[in-house]
């Protein structure tokens, strides 16, 4: 019986981990491509400007896709 406790328990805290670590990752990323964008903006390459945006951005467990 204890050992059942004992494996529901790291089972919990393993999914925990992972969802911890999904919504870390995702506000990383977030700001990486925030920073790529502020930088496409603000350079200026053979006298252009350029402006960069992102527009949408869907993200799930396993993928993700920009617009």
């Amino acid at each position: 019986m204890k050992k059942a406790y004992i494996a529901a328990a790291v089972a919990v805290a393993v999914v925990g981990l992972a969802g911890v670590h999904q919504v870390t990752y995702k506000a990383q990323v977030q700001a990486g491509v925030e920073q790529f964008a502020n930088e496409i903006t603000t350079s200026v390459l053979l006298e252009n400007k350029f402006q960069a945006k992102l527009h949408s951005q869907q993200s799930s467990y396993f993928s993700s896709t920009w617009a």
